[in-house]
């Protein structure tokens, strides 16, 4: 489990502390079976719509299926106008574009060599790894510096609390 910070800094004994981190264990132990009680509900819920619905899916797929072939067979029905309206809705031939970058890089290349910047974009971003080892090395770096401190935390016993479970 990962350790938890904590930001409560009043004057404990470490006799209360320890009082403290068992209702911490106790408050997580009770989310945890309240968490897997619902889980085993959603997931009996999951499993009872899959089965009500089991027909219904298969019906609904074979008649998109059907729908979508009709209108590409029949596409002069739909020369104008492009959409058939009914109560339910509406069907027929809608007219899509999409881009299609085949080599990205010869594209990149050529925009560069001509001008056309305004086709590339330049994302600028820090690195924080580098800048951290920079820092750490004695580099001054504007802008950034390096910050060390104390932050209490805890950490439950992973096995303590599957063997509540």
């Amino acid at each position: 489990m990962i350790p938890t910070r904590m930001t409560d800094t009043r004057d404990m004994t470490p006799e209360q502390a320890d009082v403290a981190l068992q209702m911490i264990f106790l408050a997580r132990l009770y989310i945890l079976r309240m968490e897997a009680e619902a889980e085993k509900d959603i997931d009996l819920t999951r499993q009872s719509l899959a089965l009500a619905t089991a027909e219904t899916r298969t019906t609904l797929a074979v008649k998109e299926a059907q729908l979508n072939a009709y209108i590409l067979r029949h596409p002069d029905e739909f020369a104008r106008p492009r959409m058939r309206k009914t109560p339910w809705g509406t069907y027929g031939l809608r007219s899509s574009t999409r881009t299609v970058i085949e080599n990205e890089a010869a594209l990149i290349e050529w925009a560069k060599e001509n001008g056309h910047m305004d086709l590339v974009q330049t994302v600028e971003k820090i690195a924080q790894k580098a800048v951290a080892k920079r820092i750490k090395s004695g580099q001054e770096i504007p802008g950034a510096r390096s910050e060390t401190g104390e932050t209490a935390e805890y950490k439950l016993d992973t096995a303590a609390l599957e063997a509540e479970l």
